[in-house]
Order: structure tokens, then sequence, then C-alpha cells
């Protein structure tokens, strides 16, 4: 556990005070990893705004992802590294869904319905001589 003196204890307590209750979890684990301030923004910042700030990033990333986002604070040292680790994460996943997009089109693609599986069965048959039962 990390103490700090009373000015430090009180600029902490100011800092994090338009902080929700529900940045409770984020601000134990960031502060047992050494960094005790809240993310730079305020709580009017949007994540989908040009230049998101770290609230916003982090606020999105606890709300859809809290555990995975409780994991970054945990194994980062500031604020900084965990923004980095949701930006990757979040590319990861959009390249994952497009990847399953372009696997699924292909499956569509080659879906072949009953149909047009009789129809090609048929040409086959009629190729090789046989008739259909």
């Amino acid at each position: 556990m990390r103490t700090y003196d009373r000015a430090m204890y009180q600029r902490i307590q100011k800092a994090w005070r338009d902080f929700g209750h529900e940045w409770h979890a984020a601000r134990l684990a960031a502060a047992e990893r050494g960094f005790p301030l809240p993310p730079e923004g305020s709580g009017e910042d949007d994540r989908d705004d040009a230049e998101p700030s770290q609230r916003a990033i982090i606020w999105r990333a606890l709300d859809w992802r809290p555990t995975e986002t409780l994991g970054y604070i945990k194994r980062s040292s500031s604020w900084s590294q965990v923004v980095g680790l949701i930006i990757g994460s979040e590319a990861r996943l959009r390249e994952d869904a497009a990847l399953r997009e372009k696997d699924a089109d292909w499956e569509r693609r080659d879906d072949v319905g009953p149909r047009q599986a009789t129809a090609t069965i048929a040409a086959i048959l009629r190729r090789i001589g046989e008739s259909m039962p």
C-alpha cells in the first residue's frame, strides 16, 4: 500500500471529485500501481470525438469491457499506458470483426441452395448418362 502526505492526499481527493462511483475499482487499481490521480479529461468528453480524452477512452472501455480494462490498469504504470492498451485492443477487435465478415461473405457465396444443388446433380448425372430417381 502506498502512502501520501496530506497535501498530495487532498490533491488526489479533489481531482477525483467529479468521478462517479463507477470509477471506484479503476481508481483503487491505479493507486496501487502508483498513479493515484485520475485520467485527463472531463465528464463531458466523448469517446467519438476526433481526439478523445483519456477519461473518455477509459470510461467507454470500463463500460463495455470492465474486467479487461481493470486488467490493463493493473498491468500499467500510467493512464497513458492504459489508453494504449485499450486502443490496441479495439484495433484487434475491429480486425477480427472484419475477418469474420469476410469469412461470412465467402460462406454465403459458397452456400448452395436446394434448387441449385438439385440442378447441379441433375446436370452431372446427365453428363454421365444416368437419371435422377
